[in-house]
């Protein structure tokens, strides 16, 4: 190969390679806005009501759900399949 052809490939490789970092740099920084500083959605005015089922409450995801909705206002109802750990996080949610 020629030495014009193979810069012109280099630059094209080049180019390619600056968009998708850029669109990439830009979707992950669009996401960490929307996760640290966006405002809080009003759950209360959005859903309605002031009860919420939560399944799994005593452990990861749903125990972070059962702190969020209490924060927000929500009477919560907990489901678990141990009750231990259900009593738990209970007691742990009214502290």
């Amino acid at each position: 190969m020629n030495q014009p052809v193979m810069k012109c490939t280099l630059t094209g490789f080049a180019a390619i390679g600056t968009y998708y970092l850029g669109v990439n740099a830009f979707t992950a920084l669009r996401g960490f806005y929307k996760y640290c500083f966006a405002y809080r959605l009003n759950l209360q005015k959005r859903y309605g009501g002031g009860w919420a089922l939560v399944t799994g409450a005593s452990d990861g995801i749903g125990k972070q759900y059962c702190h969020e909705l209490a924060r927000s206002g929500f009477n919560i109802i907990l489901m678990a399949r141990d009750q231990a750990k259900c009593d738990e996080a209970a007691k742990e949610l009214r502290d």
